[in-house]
């Protein structure tokens, strides 16, 4: 038993380190397999944790085991944090605009901004590899509205640009805005 408490102290401190580090970088592989051990030993780790409370002696070494397991985030916790991670990414893609309103592109460094915005939406499509536990949220209808989103931006430039093509064909003389 003593053996057993020390492998698990072990298994609790490298786990949490493991998932504070993957939700911190969001590097959804990581987290991924960090859950799967967590789907599937949860109800035996609530199970000893109730057990404990219980029957047992708080002296004992089971007291020192339900010590560790309280170290490790549960399951559900961890659900919840990558749900919230997902819903931000999702608002962060919807809000941003690719077009600003006062109908200037980022000037700063266009590149470096539409390469934020693909690798958001790259990170986003990739959490349907939580499909398996059962997220709150819909991945899928998530990222279709990123989707529709980014297309109603590009439509907006595409119709501006167009506009301002029309205008320049036609020797229209262009002002300000265009």
């Amino acid at each position: 038993m003593t053996r057993l408490s020390e492998k698990l102290g072990t298994y609790s401190i490298e786990q949490a380190k493991n998932y504070k580090i993957a939700f911190e970088t969001f590097d959804i592989l990581s987290l991924v397999d960090i859950l799967k051990p967590m789907y599937i030993c949860n109800s035996l780790l609530t199970q000893i944790k109730v057990y404990h409370d219980q029957h047992i002696n708080k002296s004992s070494i089971i007291n020192t085991i339900k010590l560790n397991l309280e170290k490790l985030t549960s399951y559900s916790d961890m659900l919840e944090s990558v749900c919230q991670k997902i819903e931000n990414l999702g608002k962060e893609l919807i809000h941003n605009k690719l077009f600003k309103s006062n109908r200037k592109y980022h000037i700063k460094d266009p590149d470096a901004f539409y390469r934020d915005v693909n690798e958001t939406f790259f990170i986003l499509s990739q959490t349907k590899r939580f499909h398996p536990f059962h997220l709150r949220i819909d991945v899928n209808k998530l990222e279709e509205e990123c989707l529709e989103s980014i297309e109603k931006e590009i439509s907006i430039i595409y119709s501006n640009a167009k506009q301002s093509l029309d205008n320049f064909s036609q020797e229209k003389p262009l002002g300000r805005r265009d």
